[in-house]
């Protein structure tokens, strides 16, 4: 079966793995729709841990998991620990831990991950990332749907972390919508439940999301596909 099929057959709750060698056509959204209809878009994106034995130490790594996800969607394989160095040559300063990245506000990291997308685009990897904000819960919700849509996925910074619970900031990554009785979901991997092996939310509307995520009536994320 060639690959395009492969990559169409998987369902909706199934990761695929593909390496950083994969060729792709110019449109590379149908091949990640683990869901594709009028009501639900999902791009198959693996959900991995910020603890376990990549981490780096006892440091707060929910950014480098997050990043690593949006990366292997598009068959590009980083460990945390690699991710992690690579941060370190975008700022020799950073070190990932709560006096760098104060609770709630994280923004200089995403514009390091921004910085070091365009340094893997240009060393040939294929992927490439923007770093954007919006300022409502509509725009928010509309704009994951657009990124959905172009089998893109958005690396976003939350003002809190443990579904609103918590009060440090938090990196998730959404990589899908679906619509039920004229409200909108989000599909959403958490790199701080990873390890329970239930990585995938999507009972949470994007009101909600917006409630928890937004800083000061914006949400700032990393949008990240193919180049």
């Amino acid at each position: 079966m060639a690959l395009k099929e492969k990559l169409l057959a998987v369902a909706a709750t199934t990761a695929i793995s593909i390496t950083s060698t994969t060729a792709f056509s110019a449109n590379p959204a149908q091949y990640y729709f683990g869901a594709n209809t009028a009501t639900k878009k999902a791009i198959v994106t693996p959900g991995y841990s910020q603890y376990g034995s990549e981490r780096v130490g006892n440091l707060w790594m929910c950014s480098h998991a997050a990043l690593k996800m949006a990366l292997a969607t598009f068959g590009v394989n980083k460990t945390l620990g690699e991710i992690h160095n690579d941060f370190k040559q975008m700022n020799p300063n950073y070190t990932a831990v709560s006096s760098v990245c104060p609770r709630g506000s994280c923004p200089h990291i995403q514009h390091m991950m921004e910085k070091l997308l365009w340094k893997y685009d240009r060393d040939g990897l294929g992927v490439s990332g923007t770093y954007e904000s919006v300022s409502s819960a509509a725009a928010f919700g509309n704009r994951m749907k657009q990124l959905a849509s172009e089998g893109k996925v958005a690396v976003v910074l939350s003002r809190t972390n443990n579904y609103g619970r918590g009060n440090i900031g938090h990196f998730y990554v959404v990589h899908g919508w679906r619509t039920e009785n004229g409200k909108q979901y989000l599909y959403v991997r958490d790199p701080e439940i990873a390890r329970s092996g239930n990585t995938d939310e999507h009972s949470i509307t994007v009101e909600q999301w917006w409630e928890w995520m937004n800083r000061n009536g914006n949400i700032q994320f990393l949008r990240v596909g193919l180049r």
